[in-house]
C-alpha cells in the first residue's frame, strides 16, 4: 500500500471517529452516598416541636383538653384546636406551597376548628345541664311522693294506746331489812347539758325521759337564803320507784327530801345526788320502793321542770 493511500485512510478515519486526542467528559450522575442528618444537627426548637407533634402526646392532650373544656371551662377546647394545627404541620400536607398559602390555610383551619369546637362544647354542656336538671327534678318528685305516701300511711295507722297499769303497793312485795340501814349505794351520771342536744322541747323531753313520771310543782314560802323554794311531788306511775332523775330548765342551789311514801325515815335510806358541774339535774335514790316523793328545791329563778325519769 502506498503512502498516499495510507494518509487518505487516516483522514477518513479521523473524520469518521473524530480526533482521539480530544478528551471525553463523563456525564454520569454522582452516586456517592450522602450523609444523613443526625440528631445532633437539629436545633432545640425542632426537638421540642418533634415531641409536641408526636401522635401519643397529641392524643393525651386532646382528650384531657376535651374533657375539661366540655365539663369545666369551654375555652379549654382551644387545646384541641392547637393539636389539629400541629397534626396539619406534622402531615407535611402544606409542603411545597408558598409561605403566604401555608399561613392562609393554617389560619382558616384554626378559625374553623375554633368555631366548631366552641359550638360542640356549648351544645354538650347545655344538654348535660338539661339532663342534670331533669334528674334533680325526678329525685325531688320521688322524695315528695315518698313523703306523701309516708304521711298517708302514718295517718292511716292509729297510734298505739298506752297500756293501762295499776300502781303497785310497795308493801305487798318489799321486805324491810331486819337490822338498821348500814350503807347506801349511788353512782355517777352524765351531765344533762350534753344530753339530747339540738332537739325541740318536746323531742328533748322524750329523749331525756323515756320512762316519764307524773309530777307537780307547788310554791312554798320564800326562804331566807334564796329567792324561791318550790315543792316537787313525784308520783308512781306503774311500778314503785327506787331511783329517779329530775331535769330542770333552771339552776338549783339546794334540795331537801321532805317525804318518801310509804317507807319513811328509819325504814329506807334516801338521798339526792348531783354533780358539781351539773346544776340542771339531780337524782333521787332510795333503798326501799316508794310510791311518792316530795322534795323542796331552792333556786334563784322560778322552778321550771323539763321532766322526771324513772331509772329503776
Amino acid at each position: 500500500m502506498g503512502k498516499g493511500h495510507r494518509k487518505g485512510w487516516k483522514k477518513d478515519q479521523n473524520k469518521k471517529f473524530g480526533n482521539s486526542a480530544t478528551p471525553v467528559t463523563s456525564r454520569l450522575p454522582d452516586i456517592s452516598p450522602s450523609q444523613p442528618e443526625t440528631s445532633a444537627d437539629r436545633r432545640p426548637i425542632q426537638r421540642i416541636l418533634d415531641f409536641v407533634e408526636h401522635p401519643l402526646f397529641l392524643v393525651v392532650v386532646s382528650i384531657l383538653g376535651g374533657l375539661v373544656g366540655v365539663i369545666v371551662f369551654t375555652p379549654v377546647l382551644l387545646v384541641c384546636g392547637f393539636g389539629i394545627l400541629l397534626a396539619l404541620h406534622r402531615s407535611n400536607a402544606l409542603r411545597g406551597l408558598r409561605p403566604v398559602q401555608q399561613w392562609s390555610i393554617s389560619a382558616a383551619t384554626a378559625i374553623v376548628t375554633t368555631v366548631l369546637l366552641s359550638w360542640v362544647g356549648i351544645s354538650i354542656r347545655a344538654q348535660a345541664r338539661n339532663y342534670v336538671d331533669q334528674i334533680a327534678q325526678k329525685i325531688v318528685e320521688k322524695i315528695k311522693s315518698g313523703a306523701t305516701d309516708s304521711g298517708r300511711r302514718a295517718e292511716n295507722v292509729a297510734p298505739e294506746p298506752e297500756k293501762p297499769c295499776t300502781p303497785k303497793d310497795p308493801k305487798e312485795f318489799y321486805i324491810p331489812p331486819k337490822g338498821p340501814l348500814v350503807r347506801f349505794d349511788g353512782g355517777v351520771f352524765p351531765p344533762s347539758q350534753f344530753m339530747c342536744v339540738g332537739l325541740s322541747d318536746e323531742a328533748r323531753a322524750a329523749c331525756l325521759c323515756p320512762r316519764p313520771l307524773v309530777f307537780t310543782v307547788d310554791p312554798m314560802p320564800a326562804p331566807k337564803d334564796d329567792n324561791y323554794e318550790n315543792l316537787l311531788t313525784i308520783s308512781e306511775k306503774c311500778e314503785p320507784m327506787y331511783r329517779v332523775r329530775v331535769f330542770l330548765r333552771d339552776i338549783f342551789s339546794n334540795t331537801n327530801i321532805l317525804e318518801t311514801y310509804p317507807f319513811d325515815k328509819g325504814k329506807t335510806g334516801a338521798a339526792t345526788l348531783h354533780e358539781d358541774a351539773d346544776r340542771y339535774s339531780f337524782e333521787l335514790d332510795t333503798s326501799a320502793p316508794e310510791s311518792r316523793y316530795k322534795v323542796a328545791i331552792k333556786s334563784s329563778r322560778g322552778l321550771r321542770v323539763i321532766c322526771v325519769n324513772q331509772i329503776n
